[in-house]
């Protein structure tokens, strides 16, 4: 039986924000190896990585519910938190906007027993159930004393067309073992260290379809004789075949990385990588990242991130579709030998009454 979250209500730019928040714990290998449908270890893995794609797309919206904005205008985010010191948090975040409290409290908590009851079984989820637990879990004194932020993106591809440069972006993707490498660069970090996968469900507006479609048209038309733009031309078309595809699941999704210490590329790299590889659909143009500039942008960034908000880009830059979110939006799976070299909260054989405890006893 799940004990209700705490919702936090804040009003800002005439609107009510609810937030709240549940900490996530693997299931022990022997409790999730006896779950497994199939007759082995590698079904059981197929299972629960469909369980998560599951969850993912039951969060999207169809494009008659985008464009009637007949769903509740909500945010979710995976944050992990590495203190210097102690194993992994795992967090589930959430954010509903409304028009008045009264709507925001109750949009909060229908959202926060949907995400309870859909979320994969391969895991174990504990609410946050005051406004202190809420901040351990949001990361709110590391975001706030945060010396550099990351923002990971998606490289460009440059697309020269008669009236100018556009540009179209790579893909989010990644393999079953990928994630492997991004919970072990995040438990050897030296310093404490926050990753944030922040997805939103949207669709695209009618002149972003209709923007793809001239772009596909000019791309056919005679005339782009330029050696570079030809090799990535069936690259593109591809691209927006894939975004043009009927019934696609879409959302913004952005991933950010903050450290209260030093904060360089041997931390972001393996990360990046794990996430933009070349897929069965050809080579991926990889990441880039972003820096947060002086103080003043780092702590506009962090505060951005602590309230679920997107920090300032185009929607092009963050629109992906729910394969990608798939990808990258995915929590660890726990075998018999675990995963060397990546640290854990444990779940413990009885959840104690508040996350703060089981993170403090593992410091």
């Amino acid at each position: 039986m799940m004990s209700e979250p705490y919702v936090r209500l804040v009003e800002e730019n005439g609107l009510w924000r609810a937030y709240f928040g549940y900490q996530v714990f693997l299931r022990s290998s022997d409790e999730w190896l006896k779950m497994r449908w199939g007759f082995n270890a590698g079904a059981l893995l197929d299972e629960a990585l469909d369980r998560q794609k599951l969850f993912i797309e039951t969060l999207a919206v169809t494009q008659s519910e985008f464009y009637k904005n007949t769903q509740p205008d909500y945010t979710l985010a995976l944050r992990v938190i590495k203190k210097a010191e102690g194993g992994l948090c795992l967090a589930l975040l959430g954010r509903v906007n409304a028009l008045n409290k009264e709507d925001a409290l109750r949009n909060g908590q229908s959202h926060a027993r949907e995400l309870h009851s859909i979320f994969p079984q391969d895991y174990i989820l504990k609410a946050a159930e005051n406004i202190h637990e809420l901040d351990e879990l949001s990361g709110r004194d590391l975001l706030g004393t945060a010396s550099k932020i990351a923002h990971l993106q998606r490289a460009y591809v440059p697309v020269d067309l008669t009236d100018g440069r556009k540009v179209a972006t790579g893909l989010w993707s990644s393999s079953q073992r990928s994630g492997e490498q991004v919970w072990r660069i995040l438990s050897a970090a030296p310093v404490s260290v926050l990753l944030n996968i922040q997805i939103q469900p949207t669709f695209f507006y009618e002149g972003e379809r209709l923007a793809l479609l001239e772009m596909k048209k000019k791309l056919a038309a005679p005339g782009h004789s330029n050696a570079l733009i030809s090799a990535h031309t069936p690259w593109v078309e591809n691209y927006i075949k894939r975004r043009l595809s009927p019934w696609k699941k879409y959302f913004l999704l952005q991933i950010h990385v903050a450290a209260a210490g030093v904060l360089d590329e041997t931390l972001i790299r393996p990360i990046g990588a794990a996430f933009t590889r070349d897929t069965g659909e050809g080579t991926n143009p990889g990441y880039q990242i972003k820096w947060a500039g002086a103080q003043p942008e780092v702590r506009g960034w962090g505060a951005d991130i602590l309230s679920l908000r997107m920090i300032s880009a185009s929607r092009n830059d963050d629109i992906a579709d729910a394969d990608e979110v798939y990808s990258v939006f995915r929590l660890p799976y726990m075998n018999e030998g675990g995963l060397p070299g990546a640290n854990f909260i444990p779940s413990p054989d009885q959840i104690p009454s508040t996350p703060t405890e089981v993170w403090r006893k593992n410091d």
